[in-house]
């Protein structure tokens, strides 16, 4: 409790404690906020083994076909305390923005992890498993001829959140992937190994 006080005094919220929403977007969304945002994210990954996988080929005649797959490629999750950003990129988009037109870049959802991503809502209800089967064909398909396959699967704002009331339940007691993750995984790395 000190260190947070003493936080919120070295910040001026005891003398002013209201924000000035134009000065903390000046501060906050400048090239130099930004520089250093991109920075720690950067710092921030941890690669646990490369094989040589990254960075992604390419180079060659041909123009490689990278397929992007999965219910977290085309959106950038920031879990449920972030507010509103000014700039956002999901996978699929720094991906496509990285490699230009010296790549095709495919994207398949591959499955959905709950009917919506409302953090707020108090029912977390998972996608529907038949539906989900037809999504891993269409992944499937879609990564049948790529080059490479990145993959991204995990949490949601609903299946990782804090549970702050018996109708409003936080995170799962499951430590396995939500959905039919698993299914989509085990499908595109049995294509992977042909």
């Amino acid at each position: 409790m000190r260190r947070l006080l003493t936080l919120k005094f070295r910040a001026g919220l005891f003398e002013h404690p209201f924000a000035d929403a134009d000065r903390a977007v000046a501060l906050t969304n400048n090239a130099e906020a930004r520089a250093l945002a991109l920075r720690a994210a950067q710092r921030s990954l941890i690669l646990l083994k490369n094989d040589g996988t990254l960075p992604l080929k390419l180079s060659g005649s041909a123009t490689p076909l990278i397929a992007v797959i999965g219910p977290n490629a085309a959106v950038a999750r920031l879990g449920g305390y972030y507010g509103q950003p000014p700039v956002t990129v999901s996978i699929l988009d720094g991906i496509r923005n990285k490699v230009g037109n010296r790549a095709k870049v495919e994207f398949a959802q591959g499955v959905r992890i709950t009917l919506n991503d409302d953090w707020w809502a108090d029912e977390v209800q998972l996608a529907d498993p038949a539906a989900n089967r037809r999504l891993i064909d269409e992944a499937v398909s879609a990564a049948r001829a790529a080059d490479q396959i990145v993959l991204a699967i995990g949490d949601t704002e609903q299946t990782s959140r804090e549970g702050w009331a018996k109708t409003h339940l936080g995170r799962s007691h499951q430590l396995g992937l939500g959905g039919e993750q698993q299914a989509l995984f085990d499908a595109l790395r049995a294509l992977a190994s042909r």
